[in-house]
């Protein structure tokens, strides 16, 4: 990003900046979480060269179960066959 568009999504000092919060739900996090996968997958594909039958996406999760090693369950974890 230039400066000059980072200056333009800052904040003057004397305005207040208005912060939108949105509830989100579990649906829509797993959307996201499914369509980056996807998104990762392909260009793994397409500029990695990574065939395409080594990778295989399994159902995304939402909470920290199954995360042993204590790292942030906010992660994509890759394994290649």
């Amino acid at each position: 990003m230039s400066a000059g568009a980072a200056s333009r999504l800052s904040c003057p000092r004397r305005a207040p900046c208005h912060v939108r919060r949105d509830t989100v739900d579990d649906e829509a996090l797993r959307a996201l979480a499914n369509q980056r996968a996807q998104s990762v997958k392909s260009w793994l594909t397409d500029q990695g060269g990574v065939a395409s039958k080594r990778m295989f996406l399994v159902a995304s999760k939402l909470d920290a179960a199954g995360v042993k090693d204590g790292g942030a369950p906010t992660r994509v974890d890759f394994a290649l066959k």
